[in-house]
């Protein structure tokens, strides 16, 4: 490693400290509100809306590293999976024929949504597809993120901000 690449890492990450703190006052004040409106999953949803709106309204990069995301889908996951019972095994089996056609219907309506959403607007038909898959506001946000051809919403991806 060369002295000018040592550089140019240190400017690049003091670039994207400024981003950072401000996505992180920015999630914390959305949970914070969330919480005292007493709105449903207020550490999640919260965050995410207003660092969504946030960038709407200042035209800023956010930034958040990808461990950081990666360490919050497992946090996730493992707080979902600490409420799975045998119970709700039973209750999932009981309903497990009605559950699957309603999310054949409902992928199908998405996408056939999708298409006439993206024929009126231009938008390409990956992030068509993205914005109107059913499922949680930030798995979309993420997946959007894989998907070749997908395009964010609002959130610029590592690859955008060369982390």
């Amino acid at each position: 490693m060369t002295l000018a690449s040592v550089v140019k890492l240190i400017n690049k990450r003091k670039q994207s400290q400024l981003p950072f703190i401000e996505t992180l006052l920015c999630g914390i004040l959305g949970g914070l509100i969330f919480t005292l409106l007493k709105l449903p999953l207020s550490w999640m949803l919260g965050p995410l809306t207003a660092v969504i709106v946030w960038k709407l309204l200042s035209n800023r990069n956010s930034y958040w590293p990808a461990s950081f995301k990666n360490g919050g889908q497992m946090l996730l996951g493992y707080s979902m999976g600490l409420s799975f019972t045998i119970a709700s095994a039973k209750q999932i089996v009981d309903q497990l024929p009605s559950m699957a056609i309603i999310t054949i219907l409902m992928v199908v309506v998405g996408m056939a949504i999708a298409f006439f959403v993206s024929k009126l607007t231009g938008i390409n038909i990956a992030s068509a597809v993205m914005g109107t898959t059913p499922g949680g506001l930030s798995q979309m946000v993420l997946l959007s993120e894989e998907i070749k051809g997908a395009v964010p919403p609002l959130l610029p991806s590592c690859k955008q901000l060369e982390c």
